[in-house]
């Protein structure tokens, strides 16, 4: 008898896969809770394009399967077919689709390769693969069985308003989800959100609140994104996710297929979840994790005092704008607060871009410099690094071109090309910079756009985003090569400082790698970016990764630190801010007072004293979240944890909680200062705190104080 269909499965997950004729990953299920979380045709379209027009696949005609072991005690189920795009199109584009499944676990992987038999080049338009779950029946006019609760959050930020994709909401509810409602009724407009949430994230968590789904996307050396996408699907509104998909183009790679070659995608991952969307978030950090995206057991970064606060940068005007006196001073303040390294923002090359310490200008070389701040100060000494320089001459011959011939400009200079002989020679530069004993690099100003088009330079053209990013990370590794004790961060490789392009894992690969991502570019006006819940993506992130973010903040107030000369900062009395990025930054950065006796650096240093008594938990402790403004830093070999409570409202806050050691990894909780009314519950405890209006609090668990 002819299999027709094949049941895989573990404890938690059932997939339904039919084979007869045709390839049909249908029914995927929860078994406990008897969930179906897909139900209709999986989705295997594939636009492409030859000489002879566009053509668009249907199905998947099977042709084989095989069951073997896999690394780790997995299973692995391999289906072979031939996409369908029926007798007049295409006959030679095979699909390898692969799902790994752990049997005693409760989550599976997906893997999808194609391969290209023939021998024409077949141009991509789109690709549609995926699951599909029918959310509205029209026939019987009602929504999907049990999925009105269900609300769709992105991972690993919620909204993140007021940056450049903001999707509008913090989730989606079943209504949100029909394809083309936002475009001609939320009235979003714009390019990245017209369709939300037709786009992609990092993964995805679909939940009731008390149980759901994850679904991810993982491809840590090239730009891929999970989809989430509204389709009609014949008379029914369906959702279709995992498998793969394209957003803004990317996978890059994915534009075009060769004869004789395979392109294998991003792995798609599925993982129950009991809870809400912060559950979902913990499992895809522990999935992050498991795959080498975190913080090393020994990471521990010098704590920083970015003397732009104080000293003031022009973008742009090229000079080196402080003295080497004020430097000393700011290393003075930087020590007298506890900080650990004095931190260089752009004035100190020759000329912005150029990475060679402006020695005639301050009279002394770096490595004396770097000395001296140690020997007089006991601190260290980092910088920041610009890729694109405020030259023309600079990096001769190593320049962006335009399509037409033209130097892409970057103020009154040029942008770098990041696959021509800057690598050589920007890793040369950075080296003799490296070897004067410096803690930390940060490398910034790194835009993709536009492409280099430059033939001299021996890459395609126009440049691809995958190659500029590589050109930037090869350099990186050059240094950790030679330098494996330096910090290093690395901004977003295609659109720089708000880390919004690619996805926060994208080449992060300690100790080879860059160390820390950075924090979205809250150092402006740290404060009103934490009121305004803008920073509470922060919180969400810390859920959902851990690897480090570096930011440095205004504590002050000062004019004029870049040309619009608005206002920043200060923060309050209270430490709100600080605490607030203390709490979220596991590598952090001040700045922005210089009177001894003003109550802002008085405040400042008696917060920084409790700081640095606690570093070790927010550097290298597991974050959790009881809600936004209550976060727990547990470390657990010890048996402690900080908590950190917030009040951003102008009265004051009362707040009950209960904790209950399992759930934030200690072994019991025998004593908690800092709080009111601690009573023991059987295993949990339960206590109070009172918040002050705009005010911070903190409280030890198991520690002596």
């Amino acid at each position: 008898m002819t299999q027709k269909s094949i049941l895989w499965e573990n404890n938690g997950i059932a997939l339904q896969i039919d084979i007869d004729g045709l390839i049909n990953p249908r029914v995927l299920r929860d078994k406990a809770r008897n969930v179906t979380y897909a139900d209709a045709d999986y989705s295997y379209a594939l636009s492409v394009s030859a000489d002879d027009g566009v053509r668009r696949s249907t199905g998947l005609v099977y042709e084989s399967h095989e069951e073997r072991a896999g690394a780790g005690g997995t299973r692995e189920l391999r289906l072979l077919g031939r996409l369908d795009f029926g007798g007049a199109g295409p006959q030679d584009l095979g699909l390898c689709h692969t799902f790994v499944f752990s049997p005693e676990g409760d989550s599976f992987d997906e893997i999808v390769q194609l391969t290209n038999r023939g021998s024409t080049l077949y141009r991509i338009a789109q690709i549609d693969f995926g699951f599909r779950k029918i959310i509205y029946h029209r026939k019987d006019a009602r929504w999907a069985d049990g999925f009105e609760g269900f609300t769709l959050t992105p991972v690993p930020h919620r909204r993140r308003f007021g940056h450049r994709v903001d999707r509008k909401l913090e989730g989606y509810r079943l209504g949100d989800l029909i394809p083309h409602m936002w475009d001609h009724v939320r009235n979003v407009g714009g390019p990245e959100g017209r369709n939300l949430p037709d786009h992609g994230a990092e993964g995805w968590v679909w939940s009731d609140g008390t149980h759901g789904l994850l679904v991810a996307k993982f491809a840590p050396d090239t730009i891929e994104f999970s989809m989430w996408k509204g389709e009609i699907n014949g008379p029914d509104v369906c959702v279709r996710f995992g498998g793969v998909s394209q957003w803004r183009d990317d996978p890059e790679y994915a534009a075009q297929i060769a004869p004789g070659e395979t392109l294998t995608f991003g792995t798609s991952h599925y993982a129950l979840v009991e809870g809400g969307w912060e559950k979902g978030y913990y499992r895809y950090r522990a999935f992050l994790g498991a795959h080498g995206k975190k913080f090393p057991p020994d990471y521990n970064p010098p704590v920083h005092w970015n003397e732009l606060y104080n000293l003031s940068w022009r973008l742009g005007d090229g000079s080196s704008r402080y003295s080497l006196a004020q430097l000393y001073r700011e290393a003075e303040i930087a020590a007298d607060m506890g900080c650990e390294s004095l931190y260089l923002d752009p004035g100190w090359d020759t000329i912005e871009g150029s990475t060679v310490w402006d020695e005639k200008h301050f009279g002394i070389g770096l490595k004396e410099f770097v000395r001296t701040v140690q020997e007089r100060y006991g601190i260290k000494v980092s910088l920041h690094l610009m890729s694109h320089t405020n030259s023309k001459e600079e990096y001769a011959g190593m320049y962006r071109h335009d399509k037409d011939g033209a130097l892409v400009p970057c103020w009154n200079g040029a942008k770098v090309c990041m696959q021509s002989k800057w690598k050589e020679e920007k890793t040369r530069r950075v080296l003799r910079l490296a070897e004067t004993g410096v803690a930390f690099f940060m490398f910034d100003f790194q835009e993709a756009f536009p492409p280099c088009c430059d033939p001299a330079h021996g890459h395609e053209v126009p440049l691809k985003r995958q190659s500029h990013a590589e050109g930037i990370d090869e350099v990186i590794r050059n240094v950790k090569r030679e330098y494996p004790g330096i910090y290093i961060e690395a901004h977003d490789r295609i659109t720089t400082g708000l880390q919004d392009y690619h996805p926060l894992y994208f080449q992060y690969d300690p100790p080879r790698s860059f160390d820390e991502n950075w924090g979205f570019e809250y150092m402006w006006d740290s404060y009103l970016d934490l009121i305004s819940g803008k920073a509470v993506s922060l919180y969400e992130y810390n859920l959902a990764c851990e690897i480090p973010l570096y930011l440095h903040i205004n504590i002050g107030q000062k004019s004029g630190l870049l040309e619009s000369g608005n206002p920043v900062g200060p923060d309050n009395e209270r430490m709100l801010a600080f605490w607030w990025y203390a709490s979220t930054v596991r590598h952090l950065g001040i700045g922005g007072v210089s009177d001894p006796d003003s109550v802002l650096y008085k405040k400042l240093k008696s917060a920084m004293k409790t700081y640095m008594q606690l570093q070790d938990f927010y550097k290298r402790g597991v974050f959790y979240g009881i809600d936004e403004l209550t976060h727990v830093h547990v470390l657990p070999d010890r048996n402690q944890a900080v908590i950190n409570f917030f009040n951003l409202s102008g009265k004051p806050v009362e707040k009950s909680i209960t904790m209950t050691p399992g759930d934030f990894g200690l072994r019991s909780i025998d004593a908690i200062t800092g709080v009111r009314g601690l009573k023991k519950e059987g295993a949990s405890s339960r206590f109070t705190v009172r918040l002050e209006p705009l005010s911070p609090s903190l409280a030890r668990v198991n520690i002596d104080t």
